[in-house]
């Protein structure tokens, strides 16, 4: 039996409140990291000055085209599932890019690397909107947006 929004151990909310904006985070960060890095990368992986904008948009493309999906994929498979599935993705397929060889194996990679961001993109509203009750929502959901704000400003600088 899953524990509802009431029946939360002594622990409460607080730990999924903390939790769900570093999930969160991956989605900004993981693509920053690339672009950052992307002169470096482009030049030992010898990639065609007209491909590098597909390279550094991959993963974010497919999140844009999958998020809308990723919310059914929760309902079927369940919401904590999805997330901790989404982690799982990201992490192994960021390590596989890290041993990327050729263009073309990267760009793959990307577009899985997207795959798996779009859970951590869309499922910590809906994982928050069950794991919490509904008298701490509002304070829960204005942190996540909060983290969510100050973590996309500080990206914009």
């Amino acid at each position: 039996m899953v524990p509802t929004a009431g029946t939360r151990g002594v622990s409460g909310p607080l730990p999924i409140i903390l939790a769900l904006p570093l999930a969160f985070t991956v989605t900004v960060v993981d693509p920053l990291v690339l672009n950052l890095n992307m002169p470096q990368v482009s030049r030992a992986l010898h990639v065609p000055p007209q491909a590098v904008g597909l390279l550094g948009g991959a993963a974010t493309l497919t999140m844009a085209a999958s998020v809308l999906a990723a919310g059914r994929l929760g309902d079927a498979v369940g919401l904590k599932r999805l997330l901790k599935l989404g982690l799982v993705v990201v992490t192994v397929v960021d390590l596989l890019s890290g041993l990327s060889r050729g263009y073309g194996f990267l760009l793959a990679m990307r577009f899985l690397a997207g795959l798996g961001m779009t859970a951590l993109l869309g499922v910590p509203l809906a994982l928050l909107k069950v794991s919490v009750p509904p008298e701490k929502r509002p304070v829960a959901i204005g942190g996540l947006t909060a983290m969510r704000r100050s973590r996309s400003s500080t990206r914009s600088t």
